[in-house]
């Protein structure tokens, strides 16, 4: 699977010059295997929490298994928990989603590992993610409106990745691709 280099354009574009999130499905051409959206929405800012929220319409929910939203300028350069909860949780549906967040530096791409429940654990994970991505938050938050992708915020990355996978114990796979390799990269 790709994207098309239009793709990336718009991607970049709403990432720079937007506040919220942008947020839909992707859909695999099966010939191409090119990655193209298939739908676009439009979130918002949530005062009370202070982030940004995008919510799918419950009838494009289940569109597709490859979900899809951007963390602009505004917003840190990672995946949140519920970000990764999205992929991990069980529906009644049983469909499980891939997630890819377009951020200043690149993408993240989550995808799920395990069909293990952990509704009685979320809790506790939730607790260990965040203080494992403690210094990586600090880390970030300093370098939160650099968009030049370095040595430092590879390191950054990397423990990042290796907070998740533990603190979900591998129910998850994350992955990040810089914006430079991502029209190169192949998932």
């Amino acid at each position: 699977m790709f994207f098309a280099k239009e793709i990336i354009e718009m991607l970049l574009t709403e990432i720079y010059t937007k506040e919220t999130e942008i947020c839909g499905n992707l859909e695999k051409n099966s010939d191409t295997h090119e990655l193209k959206i298939l739908y676009k929405a439009v979130g918002a800012i949530d005062l009370e929490k202070g982030r940004n929220l995008c919510n799918y319409p419950d009838d494009k929910k289940n569109m597709t298994s490859y979900l899809y939203h951007t963390h602009p300028t505004t917003a840190y350069a990672y995946p949140s928990f519920e970000d990764i909860l999205t992929v991990v949780k069980e529906r009644d549906t049983h469909v499980r989603f891939s997630s890819f967040i377009f951020t200043i530096w690149g993408v993240w791409i989550l995808m799920p590992n395990s069909d293990t429940k952990l509704e009685k654990q979320i809790d506790q994970i939730k607790k260990d993610y965040e203080r494992g991505i403690y210094d990586f938050h600090a880390k970030q938050k300093a370098q939160h409106k650099s968009i030049d992708y370095s040595s430092e915020l590879d390191a950054l990355i990397a423990s990042y990745i290796d907070v998740v996978h533990k603190t979900f114990k591998d129910r998850v796979s994350v992955r990040f691709v810089p914006w430079e390799n991502l029209e190169d990269f192949q998932i």
